[in-house]
């Protein structure tokens, strides 16, 4: 949990607490616990104080949500420019009205409360050759980039200072506005009455007839101007609690989730291979909700064909944040406690070898109630690999690639294991779980969450120091045609110094004897690794090169290898 204190110069005393959760099926919302109270304190120090009620005051939060990051400019660049900063996203209200609940999308909790929330996702684009919902990779294997949901629900907000049931009508604003307007800006003056006056109406304007999403319908999201203006920015949402009077001593208390939730990266890869190969697109998902077919009718070109088959998978993401919201609720009605899982281990620690990978972790875990194992994952290339395959033929995906993961399984008492199968010139990461026996969860092992233990450093194997006569050049020659085959994804330009001493300078020269990069080799091992970049930042071309072993005693070797880029 954070907690976070602002004195605000209105004499308000902001104090928020945020609860996030490692429980498996809990992990991807926040819960923002705010409570609001009126101490007249004008500075942090309190050295000025009013006593005075404060009027009409509302919170206000706007969400301004890019839905792209894998497939944005800057990233994999294949969605539109202007996604990269939401310009396409639509952002869709429902429970706004609790006395006149919409039969077709307005959802409710499992004991019939009516559920106040938004959520928003990645509409159409006027750039995009394709139609882009759920963000496929056109131009590469087709897997869905911008799938997800992202949205808030209101949990809890007072009726006011002195009544703290829930109010249902809260929030009383869910107007959107322009992510790029001239009252979002660096410029907010509170001694500006006008721009405080105009900054107020907008933080207090109620409900729209329809939502900016209902207005844009199956049209692009990036070209939504209401009344003409100019949108260069895309459209936030808007949420707004009060007004509320708090007199001095007052406080009032507003609880949300904000969450994430789609199609499971598994299933994104599954459609969007399918629908770039106009292959099993007649396999639409069973069973769908009423929201889904809101979404479809209301926000799919299409029902049928390629763009219809991806279009309603990626709208069931629309039940998956739903679920969320459930389960964020749920939690908050459990006093924002979770299904306890078994704790990560203490220290994990990793040490490259010459011919193995050892690691060692602490047994703290072992004294959990219901201790189950430990699961040890190792990466190839790079960490959080996606270790999953998709077999387009059989259209099934297979769980584990074993060409980039491997996985064991440790019980009670091993603290320890030496990876002997890891490969020479590659980089591996690893992760360890602790597992639980399932009883806490519907027979569902609960696990400790990777992230405690996932290392961001590579580690691989380290061979003893060599002789001068043993040094190898690998891969040489080098193409660039082969960098995947060679040391991966990871490393694509790599080249490894074998067998070399355990301390010695090494000098790259061109062909005519420019020289081009120094490494000063220290660590005591037989390798050295070389990314071909000089020592002035820039990739070398093709041709011939020449690098010079050294050691501090005056021995030296000279090799040459070839470069094909």
């Amino acid at each position: 949990m954070l907690i976070n204190r602002v004195q605000m110069s209105m004499g308000i005393h902001m104090t928020r607490k945020i609860y996030a959760y490692t429980h498996q099926d809990h992990q991807n919302y926040y819960i923002f616990e705010y409570v609001f109270k009126n101490n007249g304190c004008y500075d942090p120090e309190c050295s000025t104080q009013y006593e005075q009620t404060i009027n009409d005051f509302m919170a206000y939060f706007q969400y301004r949500y890019a839905i792209s990051r894998e497939g944005m400019v800057y990233d994999g660049n294949w969605l539109p420019q202007s996604a990269a900063w939401g310009h396409n996203t639509m952002n869709e209200v429902i429970g706004e009205h609790p006395g006149s609940p919409a039969d077709s999308v307005d959802q409710f909790f499992d004991d019939g409360e009516i559920m106040r929330a938004m959520f928003s996702w990645h509409g159409y684009h006027a750039g995009a050759a394709f139609d882009n919902i759920g963000g496929p990779n056109a131009p590469g294997d087709g897997h869905l980039g911008a799938s997800q949901f992202a949205g808030v629900v209101t949990l809890h907000a007072d009726k006011s200072a002195t009544d703290n049931s829930d109010d249902l009508d809260q929030p009383s604003t869910t107007w959107y506005m322009l992510s790029d307007d001239p009252l979002t800006d660096s410029g907010s003056d509170q001694y500006n009455a006008v721009r405080m006056t105009d900054e107020y109406l907008y933080m207090s304007r109620g409900h729209p007839e329809k939502s900016q999403a209902q207005q844009v319908g199956t049209d692009n999201a990036n070209s939504f101007s209401p009344g003409g203006q100019t949108n260069p920015g895309g459209t936030s949402q808007g949420v707004g609690y009060g007004p509320y009077s708090l007199e001095p001593g007052d406080s009032v208390r507003i609880v949300y989730a904000e969450a994430v939730a789609g199609i499971s990266r598994e299933k994104a890869y599954q459609v969007g291979i399918n629908w770039n190969n106009d292959m099993h697109i007649d396999q639409f998902p069973p069973n769908v909700s009423l929201a889904q077919k809101y979404m479809m009718n209301r926000y799919s070109r299409t029902g049928g064909g390629e763009n219809g088959y991806k279009n309603a998978w990626v709208y069931t993401g629309v039940d998956s944040i739903i679920q969320t919201f459930k389960r964020a609720r749920k939690t908050y009605m459990d006093l924002f406690v979770t299904p306890g899982t078994p704790p990560p281990p203490t220290d994990f620690n990793i040490v490259s070898g010459g011919d193995r990978i050892s690691l060692s972790w602490a047994n703290n875990a072992e004294e959990w109630p219901t201790f189950n194992g430990y699961r040890l994952t190792r990466l190839k290339f790079k960490p959080d690999t996606t270790v999953f395959v998709y077999d387009l033929e059989n259209g099934e995906i297979i769980d584990q690639d074993e060409s980039i993961a491997n996985v064991w399984e440790f019980g009670l008492g091993q603290t320890s294991f030496n990876d002997l199968s890891a490969n020479r010139g590659f980089d591996y990461y690893y992760f360890l779980e602790v597992l639980d026996d399932g009883s806490q969860n519907n027979n569902i092992p609960l696990k400790s969450s990777k992230f405690f233990t996932i290392t961001n450093s590579p580690a691989f194997l380290k061979r003893p120091p060599g002789m001068m006569e043993e040094i190898r050049v690998v891969p040489n020659p080098y193409n660039i045609a082969g960098r995947d085959m060679q040391y991966g994804v990871s490393a694509p330009d790599r080249l490894m110094f074998l067998n070399i001493p355990g301390e010695c300078t090494i000098r790259i020269f061109t062909e005519r004897g420019d020289l081009l990069k120094t490494i000063q080799h220290t660590d005591g091992s037989g390798d050295e690794a070389w990314n071909s970049i000089t020592s002035s930042r820039q990739v070398v071309t093709s041709g011939l090169y020449i690098a010079h072993f050294e050691t501090p005693k005056g021995e030296s070797a000279i090799r040459k290898f070839i470069i094909v880029r």
